[in-house]
């Protein structure tokens, strides 16, 4: 993992023991294997523990597979020392990404330092996917005896396709030519084709449409592309128009050269009358584009009587063949024009929905004719279909990916019949799905489960439609934390400020004085999550404590306790030489506080530490010793300064003699000699030492009040000797005495 990318973790935090590695964060990844369906989410579990003795943020990332989105749920988790807690990690792949198996690592990091990431194994199973799309272009085609359309195709899966074109016209009466009729694409690639059409042109009449279907097979995967070529007749109605008007005048001649001819000679001896007198004009001979008439008409839904679009209306002569058709527009209505005058059947067919005969029966036998007379206008009506019952399904996630039960409730929004909705519950898969649903039409779907928010969406049913809804990810609703701030005693603290922190959000507020005081309500905090609230109030230690909302939880009675802020002294007590005075009385007070205490006599020699005192607060620190005058400082401790130092030094008020008794006549030291001190109303003795040899024949004698003093030492042989010396406070006299022997 060492060349992993890391940026985004810490690596350096506080000052670790580098006597040994960091340890790892423990984490478990709960879904090591998932199988994934190329463009929709998977999500993915771990499970987190806090390994380390400090609050750790904890951020997850994804390396060695690409993914096109990343969602960790929630953003940032916060784990006190050895807590533990679940991370969702929502992956969506693209709808290419290849089938087969791929690995990838799922990193673990927290931002303390403390901890190395965790590096967890992934597996992702990608199943086969085919997915493919047609396109015709132009969608119409304008032309005369040849025309010719552009055919794209797209591969939208995950493997290769071979894809086999072919194309067809509904009244199988025009030459198609594919320009290729096999295209192999690669995965998120397309190919091209062109289609050649050519057919008879009619001489005269309104455009005919062709209507050209290309079907796209590959496997078992088939799409469609239609499209639709319409040829002008080799005369227009405006050609018809001039060569008509030219044959008028042509007639207009001839009829004139007739007439003077006629005027002119003799008559004819018989009657002659024209060919058609006789005959008649037939059907054949008439131009729709002058005398046909037209059919209109609209389709309705009978589930919601909204306009049906694509709506295929067919129209059948006596002899039941299809005479042309038209599809109707977006808003349901539809056009048929240039019938020649004749008696008209007509059909309504749209997948999904029951075939109806005009004027709404769904048999043939039972249909009705409509009579078209030339260039007559005539107004169908409206004609409703009934469209197949459909279903509809999906999936809910919700929380850290473990069941949760979700009413899903089904409710129509704009059937013309009152409906009532329809509710079901997810299964421990969350999966669900409600069947027999009236369509077409627009529904609305709520999902509802306790402790997340509701979910609500609006989809379009169409008839037959068995509907698969993109998968439904329930928030958690938002959670809150009440209580009060009090102290040691139960009573509240009004004023105190309260710091909640969770994630990236931070609020703040304040326990009111009056009223409820002491108590506080944090509402709207997103769920789940660790929240760390920190408490401080003038006068009291600042406290701060964790708690842990579940998905849409609210903690109430929350109580957090303050104890009072104190301060602490502390000092070292010398004389005026700087030697540490040990056994020194110490003694702290203010207002109704007085505490008391020695400086210490062995290790920190001369040293005191005096805790507990209530902030804030003036003290006056006083250290008394036999022997020494008492010594007296002030000291002030509040919020800011809670600890403060007061080094005393003691004068002493005595004075000391020391000294050595030595031998007249060789000057050595006396050992266990006996020494009288006495100022005439009160004697102090001592003996002088025998060890060290170093002190042999020395000998000390302290707290002596200012004055003259008798010195008299008696050797163990008898030898005797006094002397006088003074003694002065605060200092020290040495004498030597020397004993003659007796």
């Amino acid at each position: 993992m060492a060349d992993q990318d890391l940026d985004g973790f810490a690596v350096d935090g506080p000052e670790l023991d580098e006597s040994g590695p960091r340890p790892v964060l423990r984490a478990d990844l709960l879904t090591p294997q998932v199988t994934v369906v190329p463009g929709q989410p998977v999500q993915l579990t771990v499970q987190i523990h806090n390994t380390s003795q400090v609050i750790e943020t904890v951020e997850l990332k994804l390396l060695s597979l690409l993914a096109e989105t990343v969602v960790q749920r929630p953003g940032t988790l916060t784990l006190f020392p050895d807590e533990t807690a679940r991370v969702d990690l929502e992956l969506t792949f693209h709808r290419t990404l290849h089938a087969g198996t791929h690995e990838g690592i799922v990193l673990v990091g927290g931002s303390s330092g403390t901890t190395q990431p965790a590096e967890l194994e992934l597996t992702v199973a990608v199943p086969t996917t085919s997915g493919m799309t047609v396109a015709l272009e132009p969608p119409v085609r304008t032309g005369g005896r040849k025309g010719a359309f552009d055919i794209e195709v797209g591969n939208t899966g995950n493997t290769p396709l071979e894809v086999v074109l072919q194309a067809t016209d509904a009244d199988r009466v025009v030459d198609l030519h594919l320009s290729m009729r096999k295209l192999v694409l690669r995965v998120d690639h397309g190919g091209f084709a062109t289609l050649a059409v050519k057919h008879k042109r009619p001489w005269t009449g309104a455009p005919r449409e062709h209507a050209i279907t290309v079907r796209a097979e590959a496997g078992d995967l088939e799409e469609t592309a239609e499209a639709v070529f319409r040829q002008r007749a080799i005369l227009t109605p405006g050609v018809i128009t001039m060569l008509t008007l030219l044959f008028i005048v042509l007639l207009w001649a001839a009829a004139m050269v007739f007439g003077v001819t006629n005027a002119l000679g003799p008559p004819e001896p018989t009657k002659s009358v024209p060919v058609s007198f006789t005959t008649g004009i037939g059907i054949d001979d008439l131009d729709p584009a002058v005398a046909g008439g037209q059919v209109s008409g609209a389709v309705v839904a009978g589930s919601t009587d909204g306009p049906l679009p694509r709506v295929s209306v067919e129209v059948f002569d006596a002899r039941g063949e299809v005479v042309t058709a038209t599809a109707t527009a977006d808003d349901g209505t539809y056009e048929l024009a240039g019938l020649l005058p004749a008696r008209y059947r007509l059909r309504y067919r749209a997948e999904g929905f029951q075939e109806q005969w005009w004027p709404g029966v769904s048999d043939a036998g039972d249909a009705e004719e409509v009579s078209v007379g030339a260039s007559d206008p005539i107004q169908a009506g409206v004609i409703t279909l009934a469209g197949a019952t459909a279903s509809v399904g999906g999936e809910v996630v919700a929380g850290d990916g473990a069941p949760v039960p979700t009413t899903v409730r089904v409710t129509p929004i704009d059937l013309v019949a009152e409906a009532v909705p329809t509710e079901t519950t997810t299964g421990d898969d969350g999966l669900w799905s409600v069947a027999g649903l009236t369509a077409p039409a627009t529904y609305q779907v709520v999902y509802e489960a306790a402790g997340y928010a509701p979910v609500e969406v609006v989809e379009q049913v169409g008839a037959g439609e068995q509907l698969v809804l993109n998968t439904v990810r329930l928030p958690a609703a938002p959670g809150a934390i009440s209580g009060v701030v009090q102290d040691r005693d139960g009573t509240p603290i009004g004023g105190a400020e309260l710091v909640v922190q969770g994630g990236d959000a931070e609020l703040a507020t304040t326990t009111p004085t009056s009223g409820e005081i002491g108590t506080f309500e944090l509402l709207e905090l997103v769920t789940p999550g660790t929240y760390l609230i920190t408490v401080s109030a003038e006068g009291y230690t600042t406290e701060t404590q964790g708690v842990r909302l579940e998905a849409g939880q609210s903690v109430e009675g929350f109580t957090i306790e303050l104890t009072v802020a104190t301060g602490t002294v502390t000092g070292l007590v010398t004389d005026p030489s700087g030697q540490p005075l040990g056994g020194a009385t110490i003694t702290v007070a203010g207002g109704e506080t007085s505490a008391e205490t020695d400086t210490l006599t062995s290790g920190a020699i001369g040293s005191y530490r005096v805790p507990g005192l209530p902030l804030p607060g003036t003290y006056t620190v006083t250290a008394s010793l036999d022997g020494y005058a008492r010594q007296t400082t002030r000291i002030a401790l509040d919020a800011d300064v809670t600890e403060a130092v007061a080094d005393l030094v003691l004068t002493p008020t005595t004075g000391r003699l020391t000294g050595v008794v030595v031998d007249a006549g060789s000057g050595d030291p006396i050992a266990g000699a006996e020494v009288t001190v006495s100022d005439g109303a009160e004697e102090r003795t001592a003996t002088t030492a025998s060890s060290p040899a170093a002190r042999a024949g020395r000998f000390s004698v302290g707290s002596l009040a200012p004055g003259t003093y008798t010195i008299t030492a008696v050797a163990p042989t008898g030898g005797r000797l006094t002397v006088l010396e003074d003694v002065v406070a605060g200092g020290s006299v040495d004498v030597r005495v020397e004993v003659a022997a007796p």
